[in-house]
């Protein structure tokens, strides 16, 4: 997830009585009723993108249970249909979902002759192999999924995307992509789709960086706060004893500005939450301003190489000569400098063509997301261009049912 996203979910607090009445992160929004006495509409929000929301009002809540890997939110809403939601990042409603899925699976599949061998990477909705599975020429439908509550969760209250997993063709791998895709065969896959967050090493980075970067900036208030007294306190008593104690004082908070510096990255959005005594904050800022320091190097330099630029090089791996990659891409409009690190570490890996395309999904921040479409090198893949146009394809239209935004013009 891009630091902007992290810092504007960091910042977000939801309203007590809200979370208290209906344990659900979002808005609370209250309105007179018709009959004159306050009522209470739920809300719910994700602000994944810094000074903007899109709410959508929460009729019931359906599911909501935390796996081995995330929180599983399920809910009724009242325009959009049943919505799924994961660490309250929305991840599809039924009124939209189909822009989505139609666009990140047959963007790569109609520009490839008859691919045969298939990849999906997350997607444990299965609106993704729904889609896949309208290409007859198809034979082998992998998916590697982390999440089995996902996948559960799906089938039970996602049953026109979940229907992907009754084909035949598919097989079902849950577990760690990064060690699926490690023992895959080198060219094996004609066209990988990967429908996911980011990897689960750079989530929890995230979130150590995230703690230390609090723990380090409410104990730094914190101390800070202690010096000033010492200060008034000195003047207030002007003896020796204290002015020496000032001195001391003086230099720590020297200390403690320049260690401010180093972490000027800290969410300034966060109030203070400790209120430690002098002596235990300064006992373990240094350790807290050690960890940080370390977290924050391994996210941004030597994981971000591990997580990318490698995870990308063994999708390569796994493509056969002139193979396709469609990934998840952000928004154009909020994610910029993300899409840019994508297309600049893809330019490195893969040696075929490379474009951005995107869609409009009204739920998904500022309405839009994108698609990295890369080819490995081999015969050309013009992605502006299908070879494989999903209007000529037989039976693709009669699939399930037909496609309701993707067609080749798009």
């Amino acid at each position: 997830m891009p630091p902007c996203c992290l810092k504007a979910r960091a910042a977000f607090s939801p309203d007590v009585e809200f979370d208290a009445n209906c344990d659900l992160y979002g808005w609370f929004s209250e309105h007179q009723s018709s009959s004159d006495k306050l009522g209470k509409t739920m809300y719910f929000s994700s602000p994944m993108w810094p000074g903007e929301a899109h709410s959508l009002e929460v009729q019931r809540i359906l599911f909501k249970e935390k796996s081995e890997y995330q929180e599983v939110l399920v809910f009724e809403s009242l325009t959009y249909g049943k919505v799924l939601v994961l660490d309250g990042i929305l991840q599809l409603t039924e009124r939209d979902e189909f822009a989505y899925q139609e666009m990140i699976a047959h963007l790569p599949l109609c520009s490839i002759k008859s691919p045969k061998n298939v990849l999906v990477v997350g997607g444990g909705d299965g609106g993704v192999l729904r889609e896949v599975a309208r290409h007859n020429s198809v034979e082998v439908i992998d998916i590697c999924e982390i999440d089995k509550m996902v996948i559960d969760v799906s089938k039970k209250f996602f049953p026109d995307l979940a229907v992907g997993f009754e084909d035949p063709r598919v097989h079902l791998h849950v577990g760690d992509a990064f060690e699926f895709i490690q023992h895959v065969p080198k060219g094996k896959y004609d066209a990988i789709i990967v429908d996911s967050s980011d990897p689960v090493e750079v989530a929890e980075a995230e979130d150590s960086m995230k703690e230390a970067e609090d723990y380090l900036e409410s104990a730094m208030e914190s101390a800070m706060e202690e010096f000033r007294r010492f200060e008034e306190e000195m003047e207030a008593e002007s003896n020796k004893e204290l002015q020496g104690l000032l001195s001391i004082g003086e230099s720590a908070r020297g200390l403690g500005k320049s260690m401010e510096k180093a972490a000027n990255f800290a969410s300034k959005y966060i109030e203070a939450a400790l209120n430690s005594a002098t002596a235990r904050n300064f006992r373990h800022i240094g350790t807290i301003f050690t960890v940080l320091s370390n977290t924050w190097e391994n996210m941004k330099g030597p994981a971000k190489e591990l997580v990318e630029k490698p995870f990308f090089e063994m999708l390569a791996r796994a493509l056969r000569p002139g193979g396709v990659l469609c990934n998840m891409a952000e928004s154009m409009w909020l994610h910029t400098h993300a899409i840019q690190d994508m297309i600049s570490t893809c330019r490195q890996v893969f040696k075929g063509s490379i474009h951005y395309a995107w869609a409009s999904v009204p739920t998904y921040p500022s309405g839009v997301i994108g698609f990295l479409l890369c080819s490995t090198e081999g015969p050309f893949v013009d992605f502006k261009n299908p070879v494989n146009p999903i209007e000529k394809l037989e039976g693709t239209i009669e699939h399930k049912r037909e496609p309701r935004f993707y067609n080749s013009q798009v």
